[in-house]
C-alpha cells in the first residue's frame, strides 16, 4: 500500500479493531475524507447477499454447511442471510481473543477476523455455531495450504479451514462451504510462514 501511495497509520495491537476504527473516524474528520464505517454500514453485508452468496448457489448442487470468519461480519451475515433460504447450517470462525463465543477479549495474531464487541449487522439468529481457533492452528494452515495446495493464503483463510475441518468431525458428512478471503502476499513482511506463537508478530 505504501508503493502506491497510501499513508498507512498503524494503531497498537492491544486496541483491537476498535482502536483502527478510532483512528479512521479521527482522520476521516481532521483531513476531510471519506470513511467508508465497514463494520456499520449495510451496503457491506448486501454486497455479499447480492454477489458471493448468489455465485455460491448458482454454481454449486447443493450445500449444507457454510463456515466463514468474522470480522466486520459483512461476508458472514451477506451470505448467511442467503443461504438460510436453502436450509443451510452456518459457522462462525473467530480467533481466540474474539469475544462472539463468550470468551474474554485479548489480542490475537490471526488477522482480518475477531472481534472486540458484537457487529452491528450480525443477526444471531443466522448462527448456528461458532468455532474458536488458536492462532499456532490458523498459521499452520497457511504453511499445508502453500505446501499441499498452492495456495498462497493469509491466516484468516488458515482460520476458516479450522473451522471447516472442526465441523466436518462433527457431522462427518454433507458438503461444507468456506471462504478463504485473504492472500499471503499481503503479509509478506511478516513470518506468515514461519509462525510461531513466542515470536513478536508484527
Amino acid at each position: 500500500m505504501k508503493a502506491l501511495g497510501a499513508d498507512v497509520r498503524r494503531t497498537q495491537k492491544s486496541e483491537g479493531m476498535i482502536g483502527a476504527q478510532g483512528e479512521a473516524k479521527t482522520y476521516a474528520k481532521k483531513y476531510n475524507a471519506l470513511y467508508m464505517n465497514q463494520f456499520g454500514s449495510e451496503d457491506n453485508p448486501n454486497a455479499y447477499t447480492h454477489t458471493l452468496a448468489q455465485s455460491l448457489t448458482e454454481k454449486l448442487n447443493h450445500i449444507d454447511y457454510f463456515v466463514a470468519g468474522v470480522g466486520s461480519g459483512g461476508t458472514f451475515t451477506g451470505v448467511a442471510q442467503h443461504l438460510k433460504d436453502y436450509q443451510v447450517k452456518n459457522y462462525i470462525v473467530e480467533p481466540e481473543g474474539s469475544v462472539l463465543n463468550g470468551g474474554p477479549s485479548h489480542a490475537h495474531d490471526t488477522e482480518g477476523i475477531g472481534s472486540e464487541k458484537w457487529p452491528s449487522f450480525l443477526n444471531k439468529k443466522l448462527v448456528d455455531g461458532i468455532f474458536t481457533m488458536k492462532d499456532q492452528d490458523a498459521f499452520n494452515n497457511v504453511k499445508l495450504l502453500a505446501n499441499k495446495e498452492g495456495f498462497l493464503v493469509g491466516s484468516s483463510s488458515g482460520a476458516a479451514l479450522q473451522g471447516a475441518l472442526e465441523l466436518k468431525k462433527q457431522v462427518q458428512q454433507g458438503v461444507i462451504v468456506t471462504i478463504f478471503p485473504d492472500g499471503s502476499d499481503r503479509y509478506m513482511s511478516k513470518q506468515i510462514f514461519n509462525y510461531k506463537e513466542s515470536n513478536d508478530y508484527e
